[in-house]
């Protein structure tokens, strides 16, 4: 299959970057699951096209923004109702849709005060499947929207401390293919503390973490395997320590 990249970038200004890509890949089509009619068979290959045109902006030599608008789309791939005798059939049909914006933020915005942020904002439909109870709603495992925030502060008091903190935000996962069951919406918040030294010529930084610091249970994720559908639990409260040499 004939697979183009390309990538066109235009320097508007100093500051000012505008973009655009196209890409096309192809994949291994997926094997029906055990329930359905075609049991074992691999549909065929899927191939995918993706185009994205963005903006990056720095309005600073140590603050970098970004906003783009995205579409890709592919092959519908799933376990039609019919009347086989198990009541499915793994087909192809139709095509799954995911049409989006995404901003970011990358940088310092205060004095000692560095932040790493995202949101975004997704649509997944499948569309000409043939099944309209599979059509009109998120497809599984895409929420509609997310968020994350990380932020890292040195202290006045000492420029070898520093505090961070995290908060990760999702909407509401469905997770069955009609649409009909749906894990809920979280939030999570992560803290930590970072210590800068030095041995001899090298630096040394000390890492202490605690994700999910109010030790909230959340689904993480949703989604399938061998045609079974499963809602993936998040990590309870962890503490990590880690150490950087060099």
């Amino acid at each position: 299959r004939f697979q183009p990249q390309t990538a066109v970038v235009w320097r508007a200004t100093g500051q000012h970057n505008v973009y655009a890509s196209y890409v096309r890949g192809i994949a291994l089509g997926q094997e029906a699951p055990f329930w359905t009619s075609n049991e074992g068979e691999f549909l065929p290959s899927v191939l995918s096209r993706q185009l994205v045109v963005g903006l990056k902006y720095a309005p600073s030599e140590a603050l970098a923004l970004g906003a783009a608008v995205f579409r890709t789309s592919q092959p519908y791939q799933f376990a039609q109702p019919d009347d086989s005798a198990v009541g499915f059939t793994f087909v192809q049909q139709g095509q799954q849709t995911h049409t989006g914006l995404e901003l970011t933020a990358n940088g310092s915005v205060a004095d000692r005060l560095d932040v790493t942020a995202s949101a975004s904002v997704l649509q997944a439909r499948a569309r000409d499947a043939g099944t309209p109870q599979y059509e009109g709603h998120q497809l599984i495992n895409v929420p509609k929207v997310r968020a994350a925030v990380h932020v890292d502060y040195s202290l006045p008091s000492a420029d070898n401390v520093g505090i961070t903190g995290g908060w990760r935000y999702a909407s509401s996962n469905v997770a069955t293919p009609e649409g009909g069951v749906r894990a809920p919406s979280y939030s999570v918040f992560d803290l930590g503390l970072r210590l800068k030294q030095r041995i001899g010529e090298h630096p040394l930084t000390w890492r202490l973490s605690v994700d999910n610091v109010f030790d909230r249970f959340y689904w993480r994720d949703t989604g399938s395997s061998a045609g079974d559908y499963y809602l993936f639990a998040g990590a309870p409260r962890q503490a990590r320590l880690s150490v950087t040499i060099g």
